[in-house]
């Protein structure tokens, strides 16, 4: 697993977002508010536009106080990314079952008498 926000990530994304201005400064511009971030004068990351955990490999500037705000709102997914997938291979079961239902301890015959279900 690679560092997340690496050299080379940074150095991938200043190459190829890298913008001149007439006086010959380089800037990058934050995707996110569309921020002129002087390269040399303010810090700026490397944002995975798909977060990382997600499977992103895209990387755009964004400036420090986008960053934050996306990386909350990137937790967010992440984590109910995590729950669906666990839920689809049965990894996680409902704490919960529903009662008569095939993961309770309890079934329903269909003459109406509930009885504890047999567990092989």
């Amino acid at each position: 697993m690679t560092k997340r926000n690496s050299t080379k990530d940074r150095r991938e994304c200043f190459d190829t977002n890298k913008l001149v201005s007439d006086g010959g400064a380089i800037y990058l511009l934050c995707h996110v508010c569309k921020h002129n971030i002087p390269a040399a004068k303010e810090t700026w990351e490397a944002d995975h536009v798909t977060p990382h955990e997600l499977g992103g490999t895209f990387v755009l500037p964004i400036c420090i106080p986008c960053h934050e705000a996306k990386t909350k709102k990137d937790v967010t997914a992440i984590a109910k990314a995590k729950r669906v997938h666990d839920r689809h291979f049965g990894i996680k079961r409902s704490s919960r079952p529903m009662p008569g239902g095939k993961h309770s301890r309890l079934k329903k015959k269909f003459n109406g008498q509930v009885v504890e279900r047999d567990i092989k």
